[in-house]
């Protein structure tokens, strides 16, 4: 099963409904009835979530609808504190686009520095890829990106990468993730639920 947040409300990508609660609200459509990409959009904008069946190869067909974005990023724990910005009036984790050449980990190490202004968080766990789709320059883009789990021994003072609309970084207990929840992407969501 594959998870696409459009217009942050979540596609399901499957092959089958068997074990799966569909809940009220909910849309199903085989992927040989789709079209193109603005039949995905018209039905899925009915609908609080959509189920679209299909088999690996519709998955990939549906992957060439958009231009793909390679990302990465991380959730940073520092003691029992954790990592995130605040980016665009929502709160956010490090991430950004892998360089050409790049690993998903040294890329998502890098984004934790440059966004953060922290040096060196270590890698120790790899936690899910997220796939959510957004509109730039005439086209749409889906977005996968690789998460990980680091670990921050240093003492640097955080530095939020204003260029990029970051206004804010922050270290936060898990009994503050509430606000957080309250106030991101569905995407990020995801992460912070894996890691709970």
């Amino acid at each position: 099963m594959y998870k696409v947040f459009i217009n942050e409300k979540p596609l399901f990508f499957l092959s089958t409904l068997e074990g799966v609660s569909v809940s009220q609200g909910s849309g199903i459509i085989e992927y040989d009835s789709i079209l193109d990409i603005d039949d995905i959009f018209d039905y899925h904008d009915h609908n609080m979530s959509t189920f679209v069946l299909g088999d690996l190869s519709d998955w990939k067909a549906f992957q060439e609808l958009f231009c793909p974005i390679e990302a990465a990023g991380g959730l940073v724990r520092k003691n029992d504190q954790y990592l995130f910005i605040f980016r665009n009036s929502k709160w956010d984790l490090p991430k950004g686009k892998i360089d050409p050449g790049e690993t998903p980990e040294t890329a998502a190490v890098r984004e934790v520095e440059e966004e953060c202004g922290i040096d060196s968080p270590d890698i120790v766990d790899n936690i899910t890829e997220t796939y959510h789709t957004y509109f730039l320059e005439g086209k749409w883009i889906l977005k996968r990106t690789h998460w990980f789990l680091m670990e921050y021994s240093g003492d640097q003072a955080l530095t939020p990468q204003l260029e990029e609309g970051i206004t804010k970084a922050d270290w936060l207990t898990r009994e503050k993730w509430n606000q957080v929840m309250n106030n991101t992407y569905g995407s990020i969501q995801d992460v912070l639920d894996l890691c709970s």
